[in-house]
């Protein structure tokens, strides 16, 4: 299974050696970890080293690593560029694809964040039977997402309103959905797809627009994982180890219902990205968007 490597160590260094990534501790203590069983790697600490040539090496294994500040809030995401065998057919597939699919797509998207949402509030006995009854039209123009988003976040009650600035549960959030981007991009990456062109976000300053499209469906299990966070301690703001562990452990251990049986965050996001590709490469909708069916027992 593939894992999410979170280093958090001040002064850790990070290398390679014969197909390992070996994380060396400023006390000398050595971690390893074989290269091949790691998605994505998170620097938590802006004291850690790492070198141009493992860089290059995590690259080449299709691995994403994120860069986080001083408060541990991930600021920067290094993705390995597609090798995929059929990246230039899929590129031009993406650039024609009609709009009216793509539509449809973003619509069937916001459809299921919708429904994910609900089953976060009926687990937590908060109001949601209204939301369940209101439609999606094609292209969301009337923006439910932004409707159904504000409802969800005032029935939670987490904070006042959601917002990534404030220095509050959002921060959990902010930490959680970082990863999980990262994820989807790698995961949209492999398939041939090309991150920077998407279904419905636009913006100089986001180069993997397709990321922020796909991701909305799983973004429940960062929040699943965050209300639990929050109500085992609710005075704390910190995103300390104990509390990136139990957000990635959530992520890592969460399990998606697909066409082919219950699956990991890693299969699910590879099964959407590459029916993604199928609908716009065949002008039609296959899109399959896997849904949360709780957490793998360990």
């Amino acid at each position: 299974m593939k894992r999410i490597v979170d280093v958090s160590g001040y002064g850790c260094k990070l290398k390679l050696d014969c197909g390992r990534l070996v994380l060396e501790g400023k006390d000398g203590s050595l971690v390893t970890i074989p290269v091949a069983e790691v998605a994505v790697v998170v620097l938590s600490n802006a004291a850690v080293s790492v070198s141009g040539a493992v860089l290059a090496e995590l690259a080449t294994e299709g691995v994403a690593v994120i860069v986080s500040d001083r408060a541990h809030l991930p600021v920067g995401l290094f993705q390995p560029i597609a090798a995929n065998s059929r990246q230039t057919a899929v590129l031009l597939g993406q650039i024609q694809a009609k709009p009216s699919i793509k539509s449809r797509l973003w619509r069937k998207i916001i459809e299921a964040k919708v429904k994910s949402q609900i089953n976060v509030l009926r687990e937590n006995n908060r109001k949601w039977k209204d939301i369940a009854a209101i439609k999606v039209g094609r292209g969301d123009v009337s923006n439910v997402e932004g409707t159904v988003a504000r409802s969800y976040w005032q029935r939670l009650g987490l904070f006042p309103v959601r917002d990534r600035f404030a220095k509050d549960a959002n921060c959990f959030l902010n930490y959680g959905y970082a990863v999980l981007y990262a994820t989807t991009a790698r995961a949209l990456c492999a398939s041939g797809l090309n991150t920077s062109l998407g279904l419905k976000h636009c913006g100089p300053t986001n180069v993997h627009c397709l990321a922020s499209d796909v991701m909305e469906p799983f973004r429940s299990v960062v929040d699943r994982a965050v209300i639990n966070w929050v109500k085992a301690f609710p005075d704390t703001t910190e995103i300390s180890r104990e509390c990136r562990q139990s957000i990635l452990g959530a992520i890592l251990g969460s399990r998606w219902r697909t066409s082919i049986g219950n699956v990991s965050v890693f299969d699910a996001l590879s099964r959407t990205a590459v029916t993604l590709r199928e609908s716009l490469l065949n002008d039609s909708v296959e899109l399959e968007l896997p849904e949360y069916c709780g957490r793998e027992v360990a």
